[in-house]
């Protein structure tokens, strides 16, 4: 079991070890990067968020999924350390609601099987509260991840599978990631690798707790430096011509990237800890729950001022992170006060009756899309279901002892 792992050491123990504030800010920066990429995308013109300084933060922005999936990981792995495991119906409970709550994005009449953003953070902490549970979860998580890259970029090229197949080819496909099937954003491999990255990132981080905090700039900069390297690394694939691509498939390029953007995320989110203080700390994170509202709220937003935007944007390009300059803080606001405003409505003792009714209505609302081709109601319909399953998040997430910041991601 965790509790038993021979790395857990005293310090994973106290409770304090578990309270990271860098976590909730690592998340905002993954916020900002999604906000950043849909905006762009939706906005501007095809050739207008493929170069330039707009391309470039429509690109970066294509990094929030890495960022998201990876927090996932340490915040798992932070909870993980020197505790027994929770029940695991606790996971089971709320894989189902991060599922159910995915299939809005491509459930349809003619499409009844799919993978996307939310789905993939409930499967990963499924995955990573399953391997916690082995007699060495430590090394059973390194295995993994060194699996997920090994299938992906070693197995998966010397198969050589056809692009379209059968159901056993697609499920292949899913699994290895070498080849896109419709509705599956986020293959297992190599995606999984982020949040068992993390997670073992968060297990060495719990275990050096004191040490870390005490020397937060010095692993800034150690973690600068390894960043500095992977950009390295980068510019050299993109000299040969390697193509950074992340939709349907994972490249080599773009997962390398991805692991870059990570650990320069982390420096940064130590840095920002070590000079900022608490209040400004905590007006510039994203709490688990809020980032489970931040996805229907900025697509709200973004859809909404799409034909208002896309013509001046047209003719007046750099309006672009002006607009975004607005619309990240605006998100973040509403955000946070639907969790807020949840927490004070839901929060408290148990209600085991008002969340029966809230999944009814979810698997309601899931039924009706299935017969839904129209646009303007299948994204109503999303907004809703999403907005339901974090008032379930709410029931279902009471603190049991632990820091909330501890948690990792929307799956908390």
């Amino acid at each position: 079991m965790a509790a038993s792992d021979s790395s857990v050491s005293s310090p994973a123990r106290a409770p304090g070890a578990r309270h990271w504030s860098e976590l909730d800010l690592l998340r905002a920066v993954a916020g900002v990067c999604m906000v950043s990429n849909h905006a762009g995308v939706s906005w501007l013109s095809e050739s207008a968020w493929r170069q330039g300084l707009n391309g470039a933060i429509t690109f970066v922005g294509s990094l929030a999924p890495v960022l998201f999936f990876t927090v996932t990981g340490l915040g798992r792995g932070i909870q993980a350390a020197g505790r027994a495991p929770k029940p695991i119906a606790d996971t089971l409970r709320k894989t189902l609601v991060l599922f159910l709550a995915d299939m809005v994005f491509w459930l349809s009449p003619s499409q009844h099987f799919g993978l996307d953003f939310l789905g993939f953070i409930g499967l990963s902490a499924l995955v990573l509260e399953l391997l916690d549970r082995s007699r060495r979860p430590v090394l059973a998580i390194a295995l993994a991840f060194g699996a997920c890259l090994a299938l992906r970029f070693g197995v998966a090229p010397r198969l050589g599978l056809p692009a379209e197949g059968g159901l056993g080819v697609r499920a292949l496909h899913v699994v290895l990631g070498d080849a896109g099937v419709p509705g599956v954003s986020y293959p297992l491999c190599p995606w999984l690798a982020y949040p068992l990255f993390g997670w073992l990132v968060g297990r060495y981080a719990v275990a050096r707790a004191e040490r870390i905090r005490a020397e937060r700039l010095r692993a800034a900069g150690l973690l600068a430096a390894l960043a500095l390297c992977g950009i390295g690394l980068c510019l050299a694939l993109l000299r040969r011509h390697m193509v950074f691509f992340r939709w349907g498939t994972l490249s080599f390029a773009f997962c390398l990237l991805g692991f870059t953007a990570v650990v320069a995320g982390m420096s940064l989110v130590l840095v920002a800890v070590a000079g900022l203080g608490a209040r400004a700390v905590a007006a510039l994170s994203l709490p688990g729950i809020a980032s489970f509202v931040l996805v229907p709220i900025h697509y709200a937003l973004v859809g909404v001022l799409q034909p208002v935007l896309q013509g001046p944007l047209a003719q007046h390009a750099p309006l672009f992170p002006l607009l975004l300059a607005v619309l990240v803080p605006l998100v973040f606001l509403i955000s946070k006060a639907i969790e807020g405003g949840m927490r004070r409505l839901l929060g408290g003792s148990p209600r085991p009756g008002v969340a029966r009714w809230l999944l009814l209505a979810v698997l309601a609302l899931l039924l009706v899309q299935l017969f839904t081709a129209q646009s303007g109601a299948r994204a109503l319909i999303r907004q809703v279901v999403q907005l339901l399953a974090t008032g379930l998040f709410v029931l279902w997430s009471r603190p049991r002892g632990a820091t909330p910041s501890a948690g990792g991601s929307p799956s908390r």
